[in-house]
């Protein structure tokens, strides 16, 4: 028998079969052709990879557009309100130079966690308003300020909490986390602040920033802006409960006297009648400038104009002797 012959016959009946097993009716099982072996014939080429788009799953976080707060342009704080609340700053022309600033208008100090408001340049009048008939000899001449930097003021008094941050002590003889601190010594802040770059305001900082653009007397209704005699016989309250003024601040009034930098003259302003610019008070002296009235004092102590001197020393539980810190940006 020819045994090639015999070897093309047999291939042929394999694809056959295989023609004829595929073309069978689908009876629900997988069809499998079997392999068909071929001697001497050439490699088959690969097929070409078929490329499915299978979609990826990605979280919907990842997503979403990053959302990060803006880096402070202050090394030392965090930004709360990079511009002001315009429901609490309505004066429009307080509004426009704090926007012309380009800095921030609410901050929290990083390390003692003091809440500032920022000021802005201006001018304005000092001393005894027009309508004023409660003031004393020590607030005239009225004259104007010039305040050519912007500063940053603490928006409430300096609390015990945040006090004893500063100097890891509590002087207060009513204690109370967000109580304002009382009881501190002048003398008390040479070192301390300089460590936490905070400075007192001067005695003109201090006005222009309680005045918010007022030329009367008080911001405000004393009642709903000041804890005074009449409603905080028991002592200081808690900061913040009183109407802010129109640069955001509470309690400049009443509540504890602030200290401020500058000595204290009775007759200073007679010095100052034909207008200064940045004054820092008299350049020598006994006495420090406390302003604001407390909350154990008659409302004729809670005036914007209202000036007071005290010994650098002198550690009181009448009037408070409490703070209100500022910062150079």
């Amino acid at each position: 028998m020819n045994i090639a012959w015999w070897k093309k016959c047999r291939v042929v009946l394999l694809l056959a079969t295989t023609t004829i097993c595929s073309c069978s009716k689908d009876d629900g099982a997988a069809k499998v052709a079997p392999p068909i072996l071929v001697e001497s014939a050439a490699p088959a080429a690969p097929a070409a990879p078929v490329l499915i788009s299978t979609p990826i799953s990605t979280p919907a976080a990842a997503l979403a557009p990053t959302l990060t707060a803006a880096p402070s342009p202050l090394a030392w704080a965090e930004v709360i309100d990079l511009h002001p609340d315009p429901t609490i700053v309505t004066n429009a022309d307080l509004l426009a130079r704090i926007t012309a600033t380009g800095l921030p208008w609410r901050v929290r100090d990083n390390k003692t966690k003091i809440e500032f408001l920022l000021v802005p340049p201006g001018t304005f009048m000092m001393g005894l308003s027009p309508s004023d008939e409660e003031g004393q000899k020590s607030e005239k001449p009225a004259h104007q300020v010039t305040i050519t930097k912007a500063f940053y003021l603490g928006r409430t008094e300096v609390t015990q909490e945040q006090w004893e941050r500063i100097a890891n002590s509590n002087p207060s003889a009513i204690l109370g986390p967000s109580i304002p601190v009382h009881r501190v010594r002048f003398q008390d802040f040479d070192v301390l602040l300089d460590k936490f770059g905070l400075r007192l305001p001067t005695e003109a900082e201090w006005e222009y920033a309680c005045r918010a653009g007022v030329r009367e007397s008080r911001y405000g209704d004393l009642d709903r802006i000041a804890a005074y005699e009449k409603n905080a016989a028991r002592g200081p309250q808690v900061v913040g409960q009183r109407l802010p003024n129109a640069l955001g601040f509470q309690d400049m009034l009443g509540n504890v006297m602030e200290w401020c930098s500058d000595w204290y003259s009775a007759d200073y302003y007679t010095q100052c009648q034909g207008g200064v610019t940045d004054p820092t008070g008299p350049p020598t002296g006994t006495v420090r400038v406390q302003r604001g009235g407390s909350w154990a004092g008659i409302n004729k102590s809670c005036r914007a104009s209202y000036r007071f001197g005290i010994a650098p020393d002198y550690r009181g539980e009448f009037f408070g002797d409490g703070v209100r810190l500022a910062r150079t940006p």
